[in-house]
């Protein structure tokens, strides 16, 4: 039972390529996620200078919002089952 042999035998350069390229991978991906951000993070800001300056024009003078009218108008009443 205890005589077997290994399928694969891996040298100690195997485990230090593999290593070293997983850390480029999600370094370089940290740093993209990173880009993006600061590039999202420009564009709102020169969209928001925008909306704001189409908000100023075009809001009215009278500007309100509407009421909604309470749920105990409604025409249904409890229970809305027969027992």
């Amino acid at each position: 039972m205890g005589n077997f042999e290994y399928k694969q035998i891996k040298s100690m350069t195997y485990y230090i390529f593999w290593g070293i390229a997983t850390v480029a991978v999600v370094s370089g991906q940290i740093y993209m996620g990173r880009g993006y951000r600061r590039m999202a993070d420009s564009v709102d800001r020169i969209v928001d200078g925008f909306v704001y300056e189409i908000e100023q024009n075009f809001k009215p003078d009278n500007y309100f919002l509407p009421v909604i009218p309470s749920p105990s108008n409604s025409p249904y009443k409890e229970p809305l089952w027969i027992e």
